[in-house]
């Protein structure tokens, strides 16, 4: 073993990146990457990584990602720019045309039905 450690963490609206650091070295976080480069690194994946075989991915990441970044955009969407708002919503194109729509539509375990019986 190399002794490097790294370590993400995302939630929703919140990446948080720990540099790679040496056993016995001095912890050192990195410092939060802004939204624009989270929607850079989607993007980077969305380009690179072939989710045609992986239905997990289609069905369960992918659109815990899209709802992450909506999430965030529902939240701080009147405080970012144009550019940023623009990539957004791109972004959110590009994970909405690789997601498997049934799982985009079917009812969060909370949502109660507005249809009548």
């Amino acid at each position: 073993s190399s002794g490097i450690n790294a370590e993400w963490a995302i939630t929703a609206g919140d990446v948080t990146a720990v540099s790679p650091v040496r056993e016995n070295a001095i912890f050192v976080p990195s410092p939060k990457p802004d939204f624009d480069e989270v929607l850079t690194f989607i993007d980077f994946l969305l380009e690179i990584v072939s989710f045609d075989y992986s239905t997990s991915v289609q069905a369960l990441y992918l659109p815990s990602v899209l709802r992450a970044v909506v999430g965030y955009l529902q939240s701080t969407g009147s405080t970012l720019n144009m550019e940023t708002l623009a990539h957004a919503i791109e972004t959110c194109s590009n994970l909405l045309s690789r997601s498997q729509p049934t799982t985009l539509l079917s009812p969060s375990p909370t949502a109660k039905s507005t249809c009548p019986d």
